[in-house]
């Protein structure tokens, strides 16, 4: 019964894996796509459906035209980085192409602009199998984005029961269990077979080619047949196909947040360029991807294209191009104005310095203000509505306005972010270390990455080492200093997040009495009292003043080498010092805390009276 059950199961893969492969296939090369259909794709193209589409996907025409038109500017910036993403895609297939930048910082416009003119092309969003709900779901995603079909989800479940039975009945396994991972791996491969079936179909097409540009050969110089093949044996070998015609496989927001299998897709994907088969573009915000990528391909050099943000010059240029069209679509004969008169009574030279200097050169944000400018605002309630809305994000992803238990599943603490975000609203960026080693982080990354992940934070690296912390977007500086100025809801995070320093103060305390508790138990081994002791203890009496004496620890002098140590005569001189580090802590923690408890009555005062 399990072999007729495995034939069965044999049975069907076979059948079904050439259709999932010809289905992949079509989802590279678009061949059978419905606007491959003359028809259906003009009646697409024309249809009142499309018309309202392209109504509704911008503002106004104005507005469209005007985010054409500001691509220029931004793309100048980038045009080193965009001819050398072009050059690597004319090439043969070697290593990973990563472009790595911030979130609205124009990756996907690089990416597009490169593949325009490309015939096969897939994507896959990797951020979708991370917001997939369980393994099924991912796997269910993967294969929905790659064309795998059918999926067959079923099959699944009747060779583990297979597994079962054959462990019943023979007591070995068979291996046939089919867990989350390989259904990945077996998607995977399917894409890889339908790579592999068009690199050979082109192939053999450019045999077929030579072969016939050979007989034109033997045509015209009347050569035996024998040396045209001696001369050109060896060529298909070489053959390679055009630069337009190699597949590229793009993985958008790889590792952007915890990717479920992200080993598994960069494994698959090094297969690829290893081979030939396809150029893979690994599109991130998060740079640590770079090390997934090179454990992948240890051997190559990954290329790396930094996306930056537009610098001030190139943002002002950005925002003057979008609201001159607008202006110019406003303008009519009748008014008789200029373009630059009417842009001038839109937003004045020293308001829109302003907007540079809050936005920077983030092109989402940009863009946001544009749009509300072209809705009718005035710069400066343009200004502010986007400002607002940078603050809103902020209380809800790191606060959630300061709801009880909203942080529960969070990697970070509320007061973690507020520790930064006071560090970061009148700096540039702070030092990772500096963060990192504080007592809120106790020397940890999760906190950090995670912030980094919510894209609360960015992160600056040097030679693939974190090394500064920046805000997520240039404007959570502006955002970050409104939220201090609000004196309520800054005076009550300032108070918690004291206390938990005091918290930790208190256990540093907690643990360096319990230890001097332990040297304490041990000075009785040690007690051997000579003439200068009781000289001592005559003199200052049986125990020290205070605590110290309490613990049975007293203080006088001892001798080592011709130094004299203050406490502990009847330790030795390699206890004592220990002692007296651990005395220092108490002291310094102690002080620590008398300044934060000092900090948080005179905030609570504060707060009072408002």
């Amino acid at each position: 019964l399990p072999l007729v059950a495995a034939a069965i199961v044999a049975f069907i893969y076979a059948i079904f894996d050439p259709v999932r492969t010809f289905f992949v296939t079509n989802k590279i090369t678009g061949e059978f796509g419905l606007d491959s259909i003359k028809l259906i794709g003009s009646l697409r193209n024309h249809s009142i459906t499309s018309l309202i589409t392209n109504i509704y996907s911008g503002y106004s025409s104005a507005s469209r035209s005007s985010r054409n038109s500001n691509e220029a500017p931004i793309w100048k910036e980038r045009q080193e980085g965009e001819e050398r993403l072009k050059i690597i895609l004319n090439e043969h297939p070697d290593t990973f192409i990563m472009i790595s930048g911030a979130k609205g910082s124009g990756k996907g416009v690089m990416i597009r602009e490169a593949l325009v003119n490309k015939k096969y092309k897939l994507v896959i969003d990797t951020n979708l199998l991370a917001k997939a709900r369980n393994t099924k779901e991912q796997v269910e995603s993967l294969a929905r984005q790659v064309g795998y079909w059918p999926v067959l989800g079923f099959i699944g479940s009747i060779t583990n029961a297979m597994e079962v039975l054959i462990v019943a009945t023979t007591g070995q396994k068979a291996d046939l269990t089919a867990t989350p991972r390989s259904q990945l791996e077996k998607v995977l491969e399917c894409v890889t077979a339908a790579l592999k079936d068009l690199n050979e179909r082109r192939i053999s097409q450019l045999k077929t080619q030579r072969a016939r540009q050979r007989k034109g050969e033997r045509i015209a110089t009347k050569l035996p047949r024998s040396e045209i093949d001696d001369k050109d044996e060896g060529d298909v070998a070489v053959m390679a196909m055009p630069a337009k015609e190699i597949p590229v496989i793009v993985l958008t927001r790889y590792m952007d947040r915890p990717t479920p299998f992200a080993d598994i897709i960069a494994e698959w994907a090094a297969g690829l360029v290893e081979n030939g088969l396809a150029h893979v573009i690994v599109s991130t915000r998060n740079v640590s991807a770079l090390r997934e990528l090179q454990r992948a391909l240890p051997h190559k050099t990954v290329n790396l294209l930094m996306v930056n943000d537009a610098s001030p010059e190139t943002a002002r240029r950005i925002l003057e191009s979008q609201l001159a069209e607008y202006a110019a679509a406003r303008t009519t004969e009748a008014d008789g104005m200029q373009d630059g008169s009417l842009l001038g009574q839109m937003v004045s030279r020293e308001a829109l310095d302003r907007v540079v200097d809050v936005l920077g050169g983030r092109l989402q944000d940009l863009e946001l203000f544009a749009q509300k400018m072209l809705s009718g605002q005035s710069a400066h309630d343009a200004l502010e509505d986007v400002v607002q809305k940078a603050i809103t994000e902020i209380r809800k992803h790191a606060f959630d306005d300061d709801s009880e238990g909203a942080q529960m599943d969070s990697a970070w603490t509320p007061e973690q972010f507020w520790y930064l975000l006071v560090k970061l609203a009148d700096k540039e960026g702070v030092s990772y270390d500096m963060v990192r080693m504080s007592s809120l982080f106790g020397g940890e990354d999760k906190a950090i990455q995670g912030l980094e992940s919510a894209e609360l934070i960015s992160i600056a690296y040097d030679n693939d080492r974190p090394v500064l912390i920046r805000p997520g977007r240039p404007i959570y500086r502006e955002a970050f200093s409104r939220i201090i100025r609000d004196v309520g809801f800054a005076g009550a995070m300032t108070i918690r997040m004291n206390k938990t320093f005091i918290k930790n103060e208190t256990s540093k305390i907690e643990s360096s009495e319990s230890e001097l508790a332990t040297l304490a138990s041990l000075a009785s081994a040690f007690a051997v009292e000579d003439d200068g002791d009781k000289a001592a203890k005559k003199q200052g009496g049986d125990r020290g003043s205070g605590w110290v004496g309490w613990l049975g620890l007293s203080k006088g002098c001892s001798e080592k080498g011709g130094a004299k140590s203050e406490y502990f005569p009847k330790l030795p001189s390699e206890l004592q010092r220990r002692a007296q580090f651990l005395l220092k802590i108490i002291e310094a923690s102690q002080s620590k805390i008398d300044q934060l408890h000092a900090e948080n009555d005179r905030i609570a005062k504060q707060i009072q009276t408002l």
